[in-house]
């Protein structure tokens, strides 16, 4: 599943949130989250709703995400 790291990218940067921080808070590496922006790399389910919980946006909001793809 290929899930849309440019917007993953923008809310984090929006929040002021350095991609070191987001990968602590979900326990991913910073290079699978440069990865994961820049379109080279895919997260499981699990991985990508903890993602977007931690940049505020509902796991409700997962399905919102998989439609810009």
């Amino acid at each position: 599943m290929k899930i849309n790291g440019e917007t993953i990218a923008k809310i984090r940067k929006e929040m002021g949130m350095s991609r070191e921080e987001l990968a602590g808070r979900v326990h991913l590496g910073v290079r699978q989250i440069a990865r994961l922006e820049k379109g080279d790399s895919d997260l499981n389910i699990w991985q990508m709703m903890e993602v977007l919980e931690m940049l505020g946006h509902p796991s409700d909001d997962f399905w919102l995400f998989l439609s810009r793809v």
